[in-house]
């Protein structure tokens, strides 16, 4: 089943780093697939919300599982990012592992969202709705 961790504090403006470390058993892939930003969090149905549902409002989230960034509005994907668009990268680690630590910046000054895993594998990048808080 998947988990829908919110926060009622939200950014707007400036530079936002953090990360989260996978201490799941053993070297398998994780149990938790997408880390992001939403833009509304006011309803969150315990076992029901997504991530990508129309009443997460915008949606930006890194998928492991299927090794894209994604971006929603209302429910309707409206971008995708994938190894093809970062062909340029010669290493981009797109999965977490046991003791990995996944890294988001989010970035309102320029508003875009990025993803590293440990720090040093760059993700992506994508480009998120301007003037919203997330």
């Amino acid at each position: 089943s998947s988990r829908l961790f919110a926060s009622n504090v939200g950014f707007n403006r400036d530079l936002h780093c953090w990360k989260i470390r996978y201490t799941g058993a053993g070297s398998g892939l994780s149990t938790f697939g997408c880390i992001g930003v939403v833009s509304q969090v006011s309803y969150v149905a315990p076992k029901k919300s997504e991530i990508n549902s129309s009443s997460m409002g915008n949606a930006y989230y890194f998928d492991q599982h299927h090794e894209a960034i994604f971006g929603y509005c209302d429910g309707e994907k409206i971008d995708e990012i994938t190894q093809e668009r970062h062909a340029q990268l010669e290493e981009v680690k797109k999965t977490w592992h046991h003791n990995d630590e996944v890294a988001v910046l989010l970035d309102c000054c320029q508003w875009t969202l990025s993803f590293y895993v440990n720090e040093k594998h760059f993700v992506g990048t994508i480009r998120i709705e301007p003037h919203l808080t997330y």
